[in-house]
C-alpha cells in the first residue's frame, strides 16, 4: 500500500492538468414494458351511479392513465430457458410463434414495417427502409483547404445509416431523408432540396456514387456477419439449408421456364470466380474499397446484363387477381459489383457459407463421376423462411440487395411515381 500511494497521487496530478477523460464502457439499457391490463370500458350514464362519478374509487376521470394503451415487448426470436425479469411486470418476455417467424423472415414485411419518416424531396411518410438518411457531419481539414467554398463551414450532409450498426453506428441529432433512388437524390441536388434539412450545412458533389459504395458495402457487411452466424450455429440434418448452388439442370430449366420453383426463395445471385489478371496472373484481393472512378466506369460500362431481374414463383395453385404475383429477384454479380475486389469478396462470402451449409468435395476429381447437370453452376440460392430465420436473419441479406435494386430505379417506375420527384406535382400538391 505505501508503494502504491505515491505512484498513484503522481498519475491523478498528471491526469488532472491534462483534464483525461475516463469513457466507461456503456450499460446496454434493457426493454422496459410500460404495458398493464386496461380496466373495462366504464360508462358514463348517471344511472349507473348512486353517487358523483368523481367519488368512485378508481374513476375514470381522476384515474384516466388507467385505461391508457400501451404496446408489449415485441417477442424475441430465441429466448433462454430461464427468464428472470429485472422488475416486477406484467408483459414477461416470449418467444416468436412460428408464424411470427414467418413474418420475421420475409424482407418485404420488414421494410414496410420499419418507422415511416418524412422525405424532404417529395414531402411523402414512407417507411425508413425505403429512404436514405442524410445527416451533418464534420470534414477533415484537408477538404477544407482543397475547396475554398468549405472554408467557413465544418459540417457537410452526408449519406448516414446504410452501414451495419456493428460496423459503424448512426449518428444521432438533426437528419433529413429522401427516397432511396438515384433520380431522386439527383433531384434534390438540382433543386437544393437537402436545405429543408439544415439551410447552412452543403453536400458535396459526390453524393450518388457515395450512396452507391456504402449501399454495395451494406451487402458485402450482411453476406459477413451472415457467414459468421451460420458458422457459430452449424446446420443440422434436418434444418432447412440457407444458400445451396443451383446445379446446371436446375439453372437452364429456371431460365427456359421463367419461372423459379423454390417459394422460399428471396434472392438468386450470379457470380462467377473473378478471372485472373491478364498481366499479373493473380486473382484480385478481396476489398471493400472501390478503385478508382475511371477504373470503375470502365468496369461498369463493360457489363451487358441488367443489376436485376424478377421472376415469378411457379405456384400449383392460381393465385387470385387482386393478390399481387409473388417473384423473386435474380441479382447477376458483375453489374452489381464491377469492381473486381468487391466481387471476389462476395464470391469468398458465398463461398465461406457453402462450405458451412454443405460439404465441399476436398478434390476437384470427385466431380469427375457426376453426370454434367448435376454440377453446380455459378448462381446461388438464398432461401428465408420460419426455420432458417432461427439459425440466421437471411432476411436483412435480402433487404440490402434490395435497397441496392430501389436506388437503380426498380420498383419505383413499376408503380408510375415518376411524377413524385417533378417540379409539377409539388406544385399540385402545394396549392
Amino acid at each position: 500500500m505505501p508503494r502504491i500511494l505515491p505512484r498513484l497521487r503522481k498519475v491523478i496530478l498528471e491526469g488532472s492538468n491534462s483534464r483525461m477523460e475516463i469513457s466507461w464502457p456503456r450499460r446496454k439499457n434493457s426493454k422496459k414494458s410500460l404495458y398493464k391490463p386496461v380496466p373495462p370500458r366504464p360508462t358514463f350514464k348517471v344511472a349507473d351511479y348512486k353517487e358523483s362519478i368523481l367519488l368512485t374509487p378508481r374513476n375514470p376521470v381522476t384515474n384516466s392513465r388507467d385505461y391508457v394503451r400501451h404496446k408489449t415487448i415485441p417477442p424475441r426470436l430465441r429466448l433462454k430457458r430461464r427468464v428472470v425479469p429485472s422488475s416486477p411486470t406484467n408483459d414477461l418476455p416470449r418467444e416468436m410463434t412460428k408464424e411470427e417467424r414467418k413474418w420475421w423472415a420475409d424482407p418485404y414485411l420488414r421494410m414496410i414495417g420499419s418507422p415511416l419518416r418524412k422525405c424532404t424531396l417529395t414531402d411523402r411518410y414512407l417507411p425508413s427502409d425505403f429512404l436514405i438518411r442524410l445527416a451533418p457531419m464534420k470534414i477533415s481539414k484537408a477538404l477544407q483547404d482543397s475547396n475554398s467554398k468549405l472554408n467557413k463551414t465544418t459540417r457537410m450532409l452526408v449519406p448516414d445509416g446504410l452501414e451495419h450498426p456493428r460496423f459503424k453506428t448512426r449518428k444521432s441529432g438533426k437528419s433529413g431523408y429522401v427516397i432511396c433512388w438515384k433520380d431522386a437524390v439527383a433531384q434534390m441536388l438540382e433543386r437544393k432540396s437537402y436545405r429543408q434539412i439544415l439551410p447552412k450545412v452543403p453536400v458535396h458533389s459526390l453524393l450518388i456514387p457515395q450512396i452507391e459504395h456504402l449501399l454495395r458495402v451494406r451487402i458485402l457487411q450482411e453476406f459477413a456477419l451472415l457467414s459468421e452466424r451460420l458458422q457459430s450455429n452449424p446446420r443440422t440434418a434436418y434444418s432447412p439449408m440457407v444458400l445451396r448452388r443451383l446445379t446446371r439442370k436446375e439453372w437452364e430449366s429456371m431460365k427456359t421456364s421463367g419461372t423459379v420453383a423454390w417459394p422460399d426463395a428471396v434472392a438468386i445471385i450470379v457470380i462467377p470466380p473473378v478471372n485472373r489478371d491478364p498481366l499479373t496472373k493473380k486473382r484480385p484481393e478481396p476489398s471493400m474499397y472501390p478503385p478508382p472512378a475511371d477504373v470503375l466506369a470502365d468496369c461498369a460500362s463493360s457489363s451487358k446484363h441488367p443489376i436485376s431481374i424478377l421472376y415469378p414463383v411457379q405456384r400449383d395453385v392460381a393465385t387470385p387477381l387482386d393478390i399481387s404475383q409473388l417473384e423473386v429477384p435474380l441479382y447477376n454479380g458483375v453489374p452489381l459489383f464491377p469492381n473486381p475486389g468487391q466481387r471476389a469478396a462476395l464470391h469468398q462470402y458465398l463461398t465461406a457459407i457453402l462450405n458451412s451449409e454443405t460439404r465441399r468435395p476436398s478434390r476437384s476429381g470427385e466431380l469427375d463421376g457426376i453426370a454434367a447437370d448435376d454440377k453446380p453452376s455459378h448462381a446461388f440460392l438464398l432461401v428465408s423462411n420460419a426455420e432458417t430465420c432461427k439459425r440466421a436473419d437471411v432476411a436483412a441479406t435480402a433487404m440490402a440487395l434490395w435497397r441496392f435494386r430501389m436506388f437503380y430505379g426498380a420498383g419505383w417506375e413499376a408503380e408510375n411515381m415518376d411524377h413524385w420527384v417533378t417540379k409539377e406535382s409539388k406544385k399540385r400538391r402545394t396549392a
